[in-house]
């Protein structure tokens, strides 16, 4: 809807300062309405455009005078009012001001203003602040001591997706940043910080390093970089001889991250050791102490183990035959089963995860790790716990916390089997007891409570809903 040309006319605090002959930017950020009137008040937009107002702007932006108006003049700024934008970009030493304060100020509150605004001009059409970032001494270097600020992670999250207009999709920031040092910095800041317990700046980089592998083009340039890095070696190092459990942790998420975003894409990969991807051959060296950290007898599931499922997620997901040799010699299959069907303790998260890496084995015929899952005794195991589960039903009224995802899993290998005659779970010994056992027990009980919902929507009785066939995308429900 096109906005009236006499809004701004209408009498407001801000009409008012704007029309005295005393008008000024102070007067104008004291007001709480401001950034209401800001978007729909073309006088406003243009009152704060011009060059002398617009530094002093910037001035409350760097911490200079008073301090109410650095909340305010940021917001302004980052409401991203094209007139007043495009203005900005027009007078480029408003951004070497920015650039010129964050590598000088300790203040944490214009860190992030300044940060907050260098990531939202960065991202609008007509920016220039790449360009001139570009042209900056030691811009990355500043940053990444600052990287424990919030806004500052983020502001390098956004050079990281920046393409410009003439590259788009080309992941320019990304190719910026790793071509002038940035992923040997984020290595070494991360090596620097476990040797001097700095578990903020881990945190950080943990939290950065997770985001970026989310972003599509730019993922693939960082580890393309990472792969190559002469510290990648000593990053692992450092991860797997910690004496810290937070900073263990921590490494085990970057780690799991950077080998999800390296899987081979096509058939099985036969590739032997040295040419799997650095990242990969790095992860074969500490398949002992991966082995070793994940047993579990009892008490708590810790977050060590939750990364290490996550781990366990990346490898099966890799497409690469060494690193599934790997799996099967240290065991990790039969450790991550004896998990999952615990009754030691109740961690959802664990068992939804491993569920999902057997699920994704079964149901893609991952070899040689679903003839391994056979092996182990996996069916027999599953009609094994089923009944167990009733027994805990029976004794305590309700069932184990694994109850429900066995089941899901027992109806996905039936299936499995069912569509493909030729499934390797035909070749297993149990199967025609785990079939007859599943015809017998599981079926039944999986139709006697879908009978009872469906007795629950449709109110009636039988002879009602006798021959109606529930339509659950009924675009009239």
């Amino acid at each position: 809807m096109s906005q009236s040309p006499y809004l701004e006319q209408v009498p407001s605090p801000v009409n008012f300062v704007l029309r005295s002959p005393n008008c000024s930017l102070e007067k104008l950020l004291e007001l709480p309405d401001i950034l209401t009137e800001l978007r729909i008040n073309k006088r406003l937009q243009k009152f704060i455009s011009g060059e002398h107002v617009l530094d002093q702007l910037f001035d409350y932006i760097r911490g200079t005078g008073d301090e109410r108006f650095q909340s305010p003049a940021t917001q302004i700024v980052c409401s991203e009012i094209m007139t007043i934008s495009e203005n900005i970009f027009y007078f480029p030493h408003l951004i070497n001001s920015l650039f010129k304060e964050i590598s000088q100020s300790e203040d944490e509150i214009t860190i992030s203003c300044i940060s907050r605004v260098l990531s939202v001009l960065m991202n609008l059409p007509t920016s220039n602040v790449f360009e001139i970032m570009s042209q900056t001494p030691n811009v990355i270097n500043v940053l990444m001591n600052k990287i424990n600020n919030y806004e500052v992670s983020q502001f390098i999250l956004s050079i990281m997706k920046y393409s410009s207009k003439d590259e788009l999709g080309k992941a320019t920031g990304a190719y910026w940043l790793c071509q002038n040092g940035f992923v040997s910095d984020l290595l070494k800041l991360f090596i620097v910080s476990e040797s001097n317990g700095d578990n903020d700046k881990i945190e950080s980089i943990t939290s950065l390093i997770e985001e970026i592998t989310l972003l599509k083009e730019s993922s693939i340039i960082f580890n393309n970089y990472l792969n190559s890095n002469e510290n990648l070696s000593s990053f692992y190092s450092i991860i797997f001889n910690t004496k810290s459990l937070y900073v263990f942790e921590k490494g085990l998420c970057i780690i799991q991250n950077i080998l999800a975003c390296c899987v081979y894409s096509g058939d099985l990969c036969i590739s032997p050791y040295n040419e799997l991807p650095m990242v990969y051959q790095e992860i074969c060296k500490y398949f002992e102490q991966i082995s070793y950290h994940f047993k579990y007898e009892n008490g708590p599931i810790t977050q060590v183990r939750i990364q290490l499922v996550h781990l366990l997620l990346s490898l099966t997901l890799s497409n690469y035959s060494y690193i599934y040799n790997l799996i099967i010699k240290y065991k990790l299959m039969n450790i991550l089963l004896d998990i999952f069907f615990n009754f030691n303790h109740n961690c959802t998260i664990f068992r939804q995860i491993a569920f999902d890496i057997i699920s994704f084995i079964i149901n893609q015929s991952v070899e040689p790790l679903k003839s391994t899952l056979l092996e182990t005794g996996l069916l027999k195991r599953l009609v094994e716990e089923d009944k167990k589960s009733i027994q805990f039903k029976n004794q305590f009224n309700y069932y184990p916390d694994h109850h429900s995802l066995t089941i899901i899993l027992m109806n996905n290998i039936h299936l499995v089997a069912e569509d493909d005659p030729s499934d390797e779970t035909h070749n297993d010994l149990f199967m025609n007891q785990f079939e007859e056992y599943y015809n017998k027990h599981i079926l039944p009980r999986e139709t006697i409570l879908t009978n009872h919902y469906l007795c629950e929507i449709l109110p009636g009785d039988s002879k009602e809903n006798e021959g109606y066939i529930f339509d659950f995308f009924d675009d009239e429900m």
